[in-house]
């Protein structure tokens, strides 16, 4: 059996950054409607929330309680990157959305590891077996991918390249 312990502040740590990351596509959508930014933002955001309650019902399951502490400190650690990601005039909407992709990237390639980590020691483990683990990294590469798509327009918008 693994350490409950170890593993609840290490899920929990993940729930937080799955929070703050469902935030922050919820944030870059609503400033991409209509553009085929804004349409992989709405389908990614449904896919992270998918993962998010694949996790809940994870932590659900093996006993672990929600870190109430970790929630709160997540929502004011979002809400001050919020500020970082505003733009003026100077720099503009591409520059933002360059940002924003590069910190969801970040968050989705946590996530890959996350599922990565739990499936090397899902043999320890037999509440490890309900969760199809293989499958929710996959989810998350393809979302890396095309996560990578969009940020790598976002450079050539930002830096005055052309799309």
């Amino acid at each position: 059996m693994l350490s409950t312990k170890a593993l609840g502040v290490y899920l929990n740590d993940h729930l937080a950054g799955s929070v703050a990351g469902v935030d922050l596509i919820d944030q870059s959508r609503d400033h991409n409607k209509g553009t085929p930014l804004g349409a992989f933002l709405d389908a990614l955001l449904e896919e992270v929330r998918a993962d998010q309650q694949a996790l809940e019902a994870l932590m659900e399951q093996l006993g672990i309680e929600k870190s109430q502490v970790k929630q709160a400190s997540t929502w004011v650690v979002e809400k001050f990157t919020r500020l970082t990601f505003m733009t003026s005039g100077a720099t503009g909407e591409e520059l933002r959305n360059l940002l924003e992709l590069e910190a969801v990237r970040l968050g989705v390639q946590g996530k890959h590891a996350l599922w990565l980590a739990l499936e090397e020691v899902a043999d320890l483990d037999p509440r490890l077996a309900g969760p199809d683990l293989k499958n929710l990294r996959a989810r998350a590469e393809l979302q890396i991918e095309g996560i990578e798509e969009h940020r790598l327009e976002a450079v050539r918008s930002a830096f005055g390249g052309s799309a």
